[in-house]
């Protein structure tokens, strides 16, 4: 499949068999990606409508000219992914991260998290947001560990539930 060159850094030498890919709606490795997050997603909260709620939210929100959706691959199987959108003039939200189990504790999470950070920089974004789910305390000890402060509520629209992050964004240039 013809997928448009990624506008991100490269991974790490050292994960020389892995793909960057930005990718779009019918991708297969959205696809393949949606399998395996919906999973998880079910396991931990004891549900079977992960799947249809990741297709029904879909890509298009990712797209550019305010977002970017990124999945690392090796072959067909993804291996760690993340996607920013438009959630204010000026924050960008962060969603869909997600490492393979195999793949955890590699550094993989954070070079994907600093990417998407500093493509949302790029696109003027001054701020970035992210909430994760009550039953992922890695993930939210994660967010902290890289600079994430913990708000006291997420942002209307999520659940209240929802264990909400943000971030100020440092300038770059713009490529």
């Amino acid at each position: 499949m013809n997928r448009p060159k990624p506008d991100t850094k490269p991974v790490p030498a050292c994960f020389s068999t892995l793909t960057v890919n930005t990718v779009t709606h019918g991708d297969p490795l959205v696809d393949s990606l949606f399998d395996r997050l919906a999973a998880e997603y079910d396991s931990r909260y004891e549900t079977d409508t992960s799947r249809q709620e990741l297709v029904d939210y879909g890509t298009t929100c990712f797209m550019p000219p305010d977002g970017i959706f990124v999945i690392v691959a090796e072959g067909s199987t993804p291996v760690v992914s993340g996607a920013i959108r438009r959630r204010y003039s000026h924050i960008a939200e962060v969603k869909r991260m997600w490492t393979h189990p195999d793949w955890r504790r590699r550094g993989l999470a954070a070079w994907m998290l600093t990417t998407l950070e500093d493509h949302a920089a790029r696109l003027g974004y001054t701020e970035i947001y992210l909430s994760t789910g009550p039953r992922q305390p890695e993930a939210a000890a994660f967010y902290v560990k890289n600079g994430y402060r913990r708000l006291s509520r997420p942002h209307a629209g999520d659940l209240a539930t929802q264990l909400a992050f943000s971030k100020p964004l440092k300038a770059r240039d713009a490529r």
